[in-house]
């Protein structure tokens, strides 16, 4: 993905039901693309006994 220092990136986080998640993020940066973009997912909430993992980058 290419960036530049006018990167803008903003995220939602918006309930859909009782179950269900809508997370959105738009992306903005003139100087590496001609027009911003958006990246949607619906993610879905796990069970109570499913394990919850994290991921961490340096």
């Amino acid at each position: 993905m290419r960036i530049s220092e006018k990167l803008e990136v903003i995220e939602y986080l918006t309930p859909v039901s009782d179950n269900e998640i809508l997370y959105r993020v738009e992306v903005m940066d003139p100087l590496a693309y001609r027009e911003e973009f958006v990246i949607e997912r619906t993610i879905a909430r796990r069970s109570d006994n499913e394990p919850i993992y994290e991921v961490a980058y340096d």
